[in-house]
């Protein structure tokens, strides 16, 4: 099995450091929502009471349109996503500027109110009781685990794009709809501009080379506790 690829940057003025948060302590602190401006994390959000609002394809569509909207909108750096029926696990850079709990304070209110617009009935109303209002969708915070090296950066991938295999959903990540793996395959992913060009603009990349396949990243399953205590 080969190397996993590293992340590298392309310009003298972009160090790896911009990209990958230096290592404070000796681990993690468990689910801290990093306060740095431009921090990289591992998220997941998830819906109130664990209701499954996003298992109709629809909704997922609209969701990953949603997510994207806002990563345009803010300037953050979509590396990795996977949607699933009651949560959404990301890997992203929250924007420059921007502590990750800001934007995804953002994104859960903007979405939120848009999927709502669309969701049926009997799903409302298990999100009511769940939330006692009318307004709620998402759990009031999320889980984030800052990423300081390569080796937890290509861990969180793996974790996030096997979770469909796991809920006995498909047998090979890249048949999930509503992850990033299959961009990954086709090497649409790049270190500075993450998948949200590739998806916008629907073309590859062409980063042969730089772009670690199903067959490199798949090799080892990873749970989240584990992830936790990587250097």
């Amino acid at each position: 099995m080969g190397r996993l690829p590293t992340l590298r940057a392309t310009s003298p003025a972009q160090p790896l450091q911009a990209i990958i948060l230096p290592m404070a302590g000796d681990g993690y602190v468990r689910w801290t929502n990093s306060p740095d401006a431009g921090a990289l994390m591992f998220v997941t959000t998830t819906v109130l009471g664990y209701t499954p609002a996003l298992r109709n394809p629809r909704e997922k569509d609209h969701l990953l349109s949603l997510i994207l909207e806002s990563c345009r909108y803010h300037g953050a750096v979509l590396h990795a996503y996977c949607i699933m029926d009651h949560h959404v696990h990301l890997v992203l850079r929250a924007p420059q500027g921007m502590a990750m709990s800001k934007f995804m304070q953002s994104f859960k209110r903007h979405s939120a109110l848009e999927l709502r617009k669309s969701i049926s009935p009997w799903i409302l109303e298990r999100l009511k009781k769940a939330g006692k209002d009318n307004r709620t969708l998402w759990m009031r915070s999320f889980r984030g685990i800052p990423i300081r090296t390569e080796r937890v950066f290509w861990a969180c991938i793996r974790y996030l794009h096997l979770n469909p295999i796991r809920a006995g959903i498909c047998e090979r990540i890249e048949e999930y709809p509503w992850s990033s793996a299959r961009l990954f395959e086709e090497c649409r992913w790049s270190v500075d501009e993450g998948i949200v060009p590739s998806l916008g603009k629907a073309r590859t990349l062409g980063l042969a080379g730089r772009c670690p396949t199903t067959k490199q990243l798949w090799w080892e399953d990873i749970r989240s506790h584990e992830l936790l205590r990587m250097p």
